[in-house]
């Protein structure tokens, strides 16, 4: 997580089916306690039901659960469960940006 600068991750098994989350702010309880992280195994400290949306869902159904949970992600699943991605805030915020720059540009005429 820290290598690739992620503030969460989802735990899949071995047929991609999401067993829960794991988060940065799990790995700093850790610390916080005097855990050394490395001797603790994911399954023993992940969220083991993380909110999620199916990948056919509406993206405002994605925000709604985010900011209903005070989340900064919402993992991504298709209807057997198998993890598809994740939303992140800042997805939305790129979303965000494009859908108002294309209706300011589009005002401006």
């Amino acid at each position: 997580m820290l290598r690739n600068m992620l503030r969460g991750v989802p735990v899949v098994d071995k047929d991609n089916k999401l067993l829960g989350v794991i988060s940065q702010g799990d790995i700093v309880g850790l610390v916080a306690r005097g855990i050394d992280p490395e001797r603790v195994v994911v399954s023993d400290i992940m969220c083991r039901y993380p909110v999620t949306v199916y990948s056919n869902s509406n993206i405002l159904l994605a925000i709604h659960k985010m900011l209903g949970n005070r989340l900064h992600r919402v993992i991504v699943v298709n209807k057997e469960l198998e993890l598809e991605g994740i939303i992140t805030s800042l997805d939305l915020c790129h979303i965000l940006r494009k859908f108002l720059r294309k209706t300011l540009r589009f005002q401006a005429k």
